[in-house]
């Protein structure tokens, strides 16, 4: 049985994390090195219970979410798929980050097969599996796969012949065109947006913006996206074309804590005195680690195989590509030594919820070298008039700390080194080194 996790007590969740800890494999929770965030975090139930004691105040809504999501972590990568289908028989877990249905059809796994899929369902996913294409709703009706076209399986391309899954440090880049779910997740069943925001789809173009070179105390990420053909969970909504900009912020220290950092989304349009307009959240992912300089990031993504598309969709033209997927995000590279972004930057991205993109004119350097304004630029200059943060630039939705200021001024923040150590066991540690992959 599922419930959300803002309806558990903590030490409902307590007890969901003892009746889970004697279950774990030592083989599974081995695997994980203590860079990961999926690591084996305590020796025994007492040791946990010892910490909880010390630096877990149940009274800290915070505490309750991170257990939510040390639950599902544990469930999820320390359990054995048997025991993983014994517990749920008996236990009542939180919903938060559970993987969707299993895909029954050819239809599903065309637009959601993730790497995990084998572990939680004995499902491999071939070439053109998780290939996605538009969509317009979560329900798969309003989802039109892509042609795909088997060239190779994975075992048929020699290692040395496949162009690597990679993404540069800094770079900007032209969104051609795409699908996307306002409210990005890896599963609809618990938003983080309010449901009807959540589930807006949109074909789209915009911009893409990435500086997070290796070793620097601030990496940011934007993407400027325009909406078209906007449905509601693939219901038409007539008469609007938001652009909709969304600029992430982490800092190492806060890589190294697991925290996600802040996400500022602008609705360009609105008028800056009411609010909705600019809007702070904490990032559900955090910016990612696109070269692997804190984890083993793209050097462990699966290779799905070789597959051609016949109409890669917005160019309108055949194109043959190299597949790669790490859990919901699939990476497919050009094998077309004569494109000036082979080996250096993907030809589309995609997954089942959260975007679908084909790029081009990729340029590698610092976005802000030739727009200074990129990482505030749209943050409102005058303040809300009316509303919970009246008075305020931007909303604070979920009232955490690092979104209480947010200003042309004041945004992004300055750049925080990581600590020379991480004390384990953060009660506010989450898997979010599952999640540390490009939302587009």
């Amino acid at each position: 049985a599922l419930k959300a996790c803002e309806d558990f007590a903590v030490e409902e969740l307590r007890d969901v994390l003892r009746a889970l800890f004697p279950h774990t494999s030592k083989e599974l929770k081995d695997l994980y090195p203590q860079h990961d965030g999926r690591r084996s975090v305590y020796a025994s139930v007492s040791e946990m219970e010892a910490h909880w004691a010390r630096s877990a105040d149940p009274s800290d809504p915070r505490v309750r979410d991170a257990h939510c999501h040390e639950a599902v972590m544990w469930f999820i990568h320390h359990l054995p798929m048997g025991k993983q289908q014994e517990l749920a028989q008996h236990l009542v877990l939180t919903d938060l980050g559970l993987p969707e249905e299993k895909p029954e059809t050819a239809k599903a796994k065309a637009r959601r097969c993730y790497t995990n899929y084998k572990e939680l369902y004995n499902i491999t996913c071939g070439p053109c599996d998780g290939v996605a294409g538009p969509y317009s709703g979560d329900d798969d009706k309003y989802f039109t796969p892509v042609d795909c076209v088997v060239v190779a399986q994975p075992h048929e391309i020699p290692e040395k012949e496949r162009v690597q899954a990679r993404l540069p440090a800094q770079f900007s880049v032209d969104v051609v065109g795409g699908s996307d779910r306002f409210g990005r997740t890896t599963n609809p069943i618990h938003d983080q947006l309010p449901g009807p925001v959540a589930k807006i789809y949109g074909q789209i173009h915009g911009r893409w913006f990435m500086d997070a070179k290796p070793g620097a105390d601030l990496w940011m990420l934007r993407h400027d996206t325009t909406y078209a053909s906007v449905t509601e969970n693939g219901i038409p909504i007539p008469f609007i074309a938001p652009h909709v900009s969304e600029i992430h912020a982490q800092t190492a220290a806060q890589r190294a804590s697991n925290s996600t950092g802040p996400m500022v989304s602008l609705i360009d349009g609105m008028p800056s005195w009411l609010p909705g307009g600019c809007t702070c959240i904490p990032d559900p992912v955090g910016v990612p680690d696109i070269t692997g300089a804190e984890a083993k990031g793209m050097g462990e993504m699966q290779y799905m195989g070789r597959i051609k598309l016949p109409n890669l969709e917005y160019l309108n033209q055949p194109i043959e590509l190299d597949h790669w997927a790490d859990w919901f995000f699939h990476i497919f590279m050009d094998v077309n030594k004569s494109v000036p972004h082979y080996g250096k930057a993907p030809s589309r991205l995609a997954s089942a919820y959260a975007g679908t993109a084909v790029y081009a004119n990729w340029v590698f350097a610092d976005p802000k070298v030739s727009d200074p304004e990129v990482w505030h630029r749209g943050i409102p200059t005058s303040p809300q008039k009316v509303g919970p943060d009246k008075g305020k630039f931007c909303m604070n939705a979920k009232k955490v700390d690092f979104c209480n200021n947010i200003s042309q001024q004041t945004f992004p923040p300055q750049g925080e080194p990581a600590p020379s150590h991480v004390v384990g066991g953060s009660p506010l540690a989450s898997d979010s080194s599952r999640l540390g992959l490009p939302f587009f």
